[in-house]
């Protein structure tokens, strides 16, 4: 349970002995200095790591300066960070701590602006690592790096490369240039000790005191911590710290774009509490996966990072909507149809009303009213449109009310005894009743699509046969479409047999001496030998009838009607039948 603490604690002990070392590195007297100076006179001094103080680096290797970074490379960078390298430099980095800072500076930012540099900076560094390590042990990297090689696996294979170079000026460089590649290329191991860099010496030592009394507890520890932080005199430092640190854990821990995510909430302001459930949401999925213990305890490190890096004081607030959270800081059982982590946004369908802290049915009334009452019912809807969502045209009006326009309605002008048709541009067309049947779309109907289609391969057979063979044979024809497209619809197959007999085989009138085409009924005959007139018949004689429909029927095959007419055929067969039939039902 304390392993995480343990940790920390063997940290603050070696960083209380690395800071007694270097007080004392401080404490060497200047005679001492030139001494050594002057016996490496000629030959170059022994290489010494990076940790040392500042000053004494930058006397050791005065002539040890980075390659300067381009144009391209610096590209991303915005008036706050050049502020930051500035200060850094006022403060007395040096070249290499100031590439560093850089470093630092583009591993935090969004992959968005990362985007505009990554490219030259890459380059930058495998550019001057072949000019010290070589091109074999460099493409090495770079294999590893593209197999997604762990961090510790890629430092261990990079500082073996630089044990092997002879030159420790080179060492030193290559060192340098490879803490500033690990963070360009992202290639940085989790190090809770990071954390706590802003600490004092003093602070250290209490922090240890802490961790040795098993009395105390982990989150009496974080509480002490947090105190130092709003104790510290350099608070702009000691976040810079934190939030720089706390952006590697969660990258580490749960990957980039999580990084990003919460960035992004930081920049539009949200609350505190929407991203800590975020952060609970993905440390959960760590834990209930079979994740190593070192993560679990890893994960422990974000409480840090939620409290000052989010700014969340543990305080669970819902709106009124809910009474507790979760352990993820998520509301449970919110009410008034909300929904979210701090219940703050409405359900699916709901919209926040206009008065009063609360959500209603959504107000969807398509472009035609602006307001709805409590059951999202569309009020005072215009452009003559009703419904609930102002949705359908008026009577006497046609069109699409979910236009979003004041003309998706248009006023029918037709006759009484015609029907308003829509079409495809937009239009409105006056026909009889019949007709709008005929103007209809059956590309959806299948059974009349394929029905069709049997109807074209018959006349194609029996096309080259005489005129009377032609209209026997294609009368059958529309027989058996009929049949078949009746007993799809209704399923009562002893009812298809009755009446379908329309199209009467007869003889095809010559194309120059045929004036008429008669046609036996129950009662009257009718020429139909100008088929221009269909359209100028009376309202009293608009086809209703089963009988009428034979009638029309027989016109259109005597006249070897196209395949649309053969579809208002069966369409109205159908139709009539599928009448007859809820009737006796």
């Amino acid at each position: 349970m304390r392993s995480w603490i343990q940790l920390l604690s063997i940290f603050l002990l070696l960083a209380t002995v690395v800071s007694s070392k270097r007080q004392q590195a401080r404490q060497t007297s200047d005679e001492d200095e030139v001494e050594e100076q002057t016996k490496a006179k000629d030959t170059r001094p022994r290489y010494q790591p990076p940790h040392l103080a500042k000053k004494q680096v930058e006397e050791v290797f005065p002539d040890e300066k980075p390659e300067p970074l381009g144009e391209a490379e610096l590209k991303w960078m915005n008036t706050r960070h050049k502020y930051l390298i500035k200060k850094a430099v006022d403060n007395g980095a040096n070249e290499w701590e100031r590439l560093q800072k850089i470093a630092e500076l583009f591993y935090e930012q969004h992959q968005s602006r990362r985007r505009q540099s990554q490219a030259a900076l890459e380059k930058y560094c495998t550019d001057n690592l072949r000019r010290l390590i070589g091109d074999v042990n460099v493409d090495r990297l770079m294999y590893l790096y593209m197999e997604s090689a762990t961090p510790e696996h890629m430092q261990s294979a990079f500082a073996s490369m630089v044990s092997r170079i002879r030159d420790e000026e080179m060492t030193n460089q290559a060192e340098q240039y490879g803490v500033f590649c690990k963070k360009i290329l992202r290639i940085v191991s989790l190090e809770p000790a990071a954390l706590m860099d802003w600490l004092s010496d003093e602070q250290r030592a209490q922090l240890q005191l802490l961790i040795i009394d098993k009395q105390v507890s982990d989150d009496q520890i974080y509480e002490r911590v947090y105190e130092f932080y709003n104790e510290t005199t350099d608070k702009e430092e000691a976040q810079e710290t934190i939030f720089s640190a706390c952006r590697r854990f969660i990258a580490d821990l749960f990957g980039d774009d999580i990084v990003e995510e919460i960035e992004d909430l930081k920049d539009q302001s949200s609350h505190a509490q929407i991203m800590a459930f975020k952060l609970h949401q993905h440390i959960k999925e760590i834990e209930n996966a079979k994740e190593a213990e070192s993560e679990r305890v890893y994960g422990k490190s974000v409480w840090l990072c939620e409290r000052i890096y989010v700014g969340y004081n543990g305080y669970c607030e819902c709106g009124g909507r809910a009474d507790i959270c979760d352990d993820t800081q998520a509301c449970m059982d919110c009410r008034g149809n909300t929904e979210g982590a701090m219940c703050q946004r409405c359900k699916a369908g709901y919209e926040w009303a206009l008065l009063g802290d609360r959500c209603v049915e959504a107000c969807v009334c398509n472009g035609h009213s602006t307001t709805c009452d409590d059951y999202g019912m569309c009020q005072n809807c215009t452009a003559n449109t009703i419904g609930k969502h102002c949705d359908q045209c008026e009577e006497g009006f046609i069109g699409n009310a979910k236009g979003g326009t004041e003309d998706d309605c248009k006023e029918c002008t037709c006759r009484l005894d015609q029907q308003c048709v829509l079409a495809a541009d937009g239009s409105i067309e006056c026909v009889t009743p019949l007709e709008a049947i005929f103007e209809a779309d059956y590309s959806n109907d299948t059974d009349i699509m394929e029905a069709l289609a049997r109807f074209d391969e018959k006349k194609a057979d029996v096309g080259s046969e005489s005129g009377s063979e032609v209209t026997s044979e294609v009368g059958k024809t529309v027989d058996d479409l009929v049949d078949s497209v009746v007993k799809a619809s209704e399923g009562d197959e002893a009812k298809e047999n009755e009446n379908l007999n329309v199209v009467e085989a007869g003889k095809v009138p010559d194309q120059k001496s045929a004036d008429s085409v008669t046609v036996e009924g129950d009662e009257e005959k009718e020429n139909v030998a100008n088929p221009g007139n269909e359209s100028e018949q009376n309202p009293e004689d608009t086809i209703t009838d089963e009988e009428g429909i034979e009638k029309r029927a027989s016109q259109l095959e005597h006249n070897q009607a196209p395949k649309r007419q053969a579809s208002f055929v069966i369409r109205a067969r159908v139709q009539e039948r599928t009448r007859r039939h809820s009737e006796e039902q």
